[in-house]
């Protein structure tokens, strides 16, 4: 699969991709393997969007994401440290879809704004379990058959079939559910369904 090394992005820089302003604004990433090329953690990003998209409007309709790695980072047989490679949205997009993909963390940044976000069959991996792996608190969010390694923070969650090895926060707990699930003890959960804790 193509290997992308993406910039540690000490000026603003990194990976970032906005839309060329040509109808339909659709964005498809499928089979690539993205990496940080520095080594100072935390550095290395890929932006979907810019900020400062009017009111009322979006970057992109639909960003699709499938069979894609965005190196989580971890240790090097030396013991020395391979930093993550973050998705970070900083502009506006109408719906994301992640599919069989390994990330190791999914933010909104600024006045970037998603309105709805779905993930399948994928591992969000943070380097720390204690880390955010998925940060979205203005939108609802969608998983199924996942494994994410880290806290998640969200407005409203639909779960399914989902392990997550650190605290969720939902803050709307009126809305959404979690069924056939696995969370921290102490997680702020939807109305739950033969999940754990309960």
């Amino acid at each position: 699969r193509p290997l992308v090394r993406v910039d540690d992005g000490v000026s603003g820089g990194g990976a970032v991709f906005v839309p060329d302003g040509v109808a339909p604004r659709d964005l498809a990433l499928a089979g690539l393997w993205l990496v940080s090329a520095s080594d100072n953690a935390g550095d290395a990003v890929v932006r979907l969007g810019a900020s400062g998209a009017p009111p009322g409007s979006y970057d992109w309709d639909v960003v699709r994401i499938r069979h894609c790695t965005f190196d989580p980072g971890g240790e090097r047989a030396d013991g020395t440290n391979i930093p993550p490679l973050k998705l970070v949205v900083a502009g506006s997009i109408r719906r994301l879809i992640v599919v069989r993909c390994i990330l190791s963390s999914l933010t909104v940044e600024g006045d970037g704004y998603v309105d709805s976000i779905r993930v399948r069959d994928s591992i969000l991996a943070a380097q720390h379990a204690s880390d955010a792996a998925l940060t979205h608190l203005q939108a609802g969010v969608d998983l199924a058959r996942t494994t994410i390694i880290g806290d998640v923070r969200v407005e409203e969650l639909h779960a399914t079939d989902t392990l997550v090895l650190g605290e969720v926060v939902a803050t709307n707990d009126q809305a959404g559910c979690f069924r056939f699930s696995a969370a921290a003890a102490g997680s702020h959960l939807p109305p739950t369904y033969r999940s754990w804790p309960e």
